[in-house]
């Protein structure tokens, strides 16, 4: 297994993830994590390195996109906006902590699937 094809396999199953982000919140991560454990080509535990690899990415996109979708109503400098900027840092570290760990039991799956040679 390559380095490339590790990072092929991280921005496949990060991919995957983003387009499956209107299933219900288990899947998406899962199956993203499945497809980057059988693109890595290694044992179990390159299959969960890149699937916490790709749930972590999936995050980054989603919050980038968040970021990006428009305007936050809320002024940073009133009380409200002091309290409403950690609670998204701590939401969205929650989320990936989340999604690196689904897409890392999804990775193992399929490390151990590309591991047999299905």
């Amino acid at each position: 297994m390559g380095r490339w094809n590790f990072w092929l396999a991280v921005i496949a199953g990060a991919l995957v993830m983003y387009l499956l982000g209107f299933l219900p919140v288990i899947i998406g991560p899962l199956t993203g994590g499945f497809v980057a454990g059988l693109i890595a080509r290694g044992d179990a535990w390159t299959g969960v390195k890149a699937g916490f690899a790709a749930g972590v990415l999936w995050l980054l996109l989603v919050a980038v996109s968040f970021v990006f979708s428009g305007p936050v109503p809320v002024h940073p400098e009133t009380l409200t906006g002091l309290l409403v900027q950690p609670f998204m840092v701590l939401l969205l570290l929650s989320n990936a902590f989340f999604s690196g760990t689904v897409g890392a039991i999804g990775g193992m799956v399929g490390g151990i699937l590309a591991g047999k040679g299905v």
